[in-house]
């Protein structure tokens, strides 16, 4: 994580800094609900922390992965698809016209950042894989589709 990264999205949107000069005081409600993809920080983090403590088999472990997993999945995958919709219900206008009447700058800001969020997701579900398939492993119940599915033949 770069150390701008903090700091740089609330102070370009938070409603009373330099963020509600270039909106207009437009969009809070969507800038709102853009940080509420922080919302899997945490998670991530201690994640890594214990991994980086080798505490990978224990309980905090797992629990904090089906937390990371649920939390990533709805606050940054969903994110952008919500985002959509919501607008889609504010203007009264169908769901597939919203690309066509939002402003571009949030269309551009969702392709590029929603495909990063998808192949995050995609990463972190490689990874409880990966752990479950140890898990397997371990306890000697590996059967032919568990090891198609983790790679094996």
């Amino acid at each position: 994580m770069s150390p701008p990264h903090p700091i740089l999205p609330p102070s370009l949107s938070v409603p009373r800094g330099s963020g509600q000069l270039w909106r207009q005081g437009k969009g809070d409600y969507f800038q709102g609900i853009l940080f509420l993809a922080e919302l899997s920080t945490p998670s991530v983090c201690l994640g890594k922390v214990l991994i980086q403590y080798q505490k990978q088999n224990s309980v905090l472990h797992k629990v904090n992965g089906v937390f990371m997993l649920l939390s990533f999945f709805s606050c940054r995958v969903l994110l952008f698809p919500y985002l959509y919709y919501a607008y889609s219900r504010y203007a009264s206008i169908p769901l597939y016209w919203v690309p066509l009447v939002a402003p571009w700058q949030c269309n551009l800001g969702a392709a590029l950042l929603w495909p990063l969020q998808l192949y995050w997701f995609a990463l972190i579900c490689r990874g409880a894989l990966r752990q479950s398939g140890r898990r397997l492993k371990a306890t000697g119940s590996t059967d032919s589709s568990t090891r198609k599915l983790m790679g094996g033949r």
